[in-house]
């Protein structure tokens, strides 16, 4: 969304709420639900592990796939719903934010990833129970591998969410010089792209090749090739949403500080970012903001002891 402060100032906010509800709530579920499939093909159809499986432990897990899938994703939404409550009746005000409400739109992509680190280390909890009742011998690949894909999903759906609520962030940052606080910053969110693209990926690989023992064999390469390809798709969508995380509004400051440079004293940047990048867009804003002052201050001074004096006096 590129939509600005100004323009999102001016929109219809019940209507804004509700398309910005549907787009979280549709990324969330989405990526949560291609996670859980993809580790369902992954484990069940790549992962060696059907030859150490006792008779009903594939039918077991199909149903306790399908029956925690739909729980976790109904839990989920209710108990995202609840800790976006506050921000969602700000959204559907017509008020102007107050520092609560900057406080939960800034910490709201933490608290949903959390949410969803719940939700998939119950499933390694659930699974692993499940399936040592069956062949202790499958338990650590199988939870392992859910714990693989729960941690890049729950890195991704952070990206995602941040991105879906920059203008919501942007809105609610309006009228305050308070810079935002920094959670996560440029640095970790690279080192996150990183994990996403690479890091993990390159683990579950060495997971699968590497088996300690001989319970069944390593993972071929349909499995390998499964892994780069997930891999590759994720890794693309992490570095290039936390690319623009940071050249975003980069590029909105240089765009400000150019109309600096042309004499406009009224351009501002929207804040939108809890990063050193946040804290930039609202540096820039500050310093306007005394540019407007300091003109202010000349025009006032020079009407009374004219325009030469009043320069020498303020340089």
């Amino acid at each position: 969304m590129t939509a600005t402060a100004a323009s999102l100032a001016e929109a219809d906010r019940p209507r804004f709420a509700r398309r910005t509800g549907a787009a979280l709530t549709a990324a969330m579920v989405l990526a949560n639900v291609t996670g859980a499939v993809l580790v369902f093909v992954f484990a069940f159809f790549l992962l060696p592990v059907q030859d150490a499986f006792a008779p009903g432990q594939e039918r077991a897990n199909t149903v306790a796939f399908v029956v925690y899938l739909f729980l976790s994703v109904t839990i989920g939404q209710v108990w995202g719903g609840r800790i976006a409550g506050t921000c969602r009746a700000w959204m559907s005000g017509d008020g102007p934010a107050d520092e609560q409400v900057r406080t939960d739109l800034l910490r709201l992509p933490l608290r949903q990833t959390r949410i969803n680190a719940t939700m998939w280390g119950g499933a390694a909890v659930v699974f692993g129970i499940l399936n040592g009742v069956y062949s202790p011998d499958t338990v650590l690949d199988l939870s392992s591998t859910i714990l693989l894909a729960g941690l890049a999903t729950c890195g991704l759906s952070y990206l995602l969410c941040e991105r879906l609520l920059r203008p919501a962030v942007s809105l609610a940052m309006q009228g305050t010089t308070t810079p935002p606080t920094v959670l996560l910053g440029v640095r970790p969110r690279l080192v996150l792209a990183w994990l996403l693209g690479s890091g993990i990926p390159l683990a579950a690989t060495l997971l699968g090749v590497t088996v300690p023992g001989d319970r069944h064999p390593p993972l071929d390469t349909d499995g390998v090739a499964f892994l780069a390809v997930v891999g590759l798709a994720v890794g693309l969508l992490a570095i290039v949403t936390a690319a623009g995380a940071v050249a975003d509004p980069v590029r909105s400051v240089a765009a400000g500080l150019r109309a600096v440079g042309r004499g406009d004293r009224e351009v501002s940047v929207p804040v939108y970012d809890a990063s050193e990048v946040g804290q930039l867009q609202s540096g820039f804003n500050a310093m306007v903001l005394g540019l407007r002052e300091r003109d202010r201050l000349r025009d006032l001074f020079g009407r009374q002891v004219g325009d030469d004096v009043a320069e020498r006096a303020l340089s």
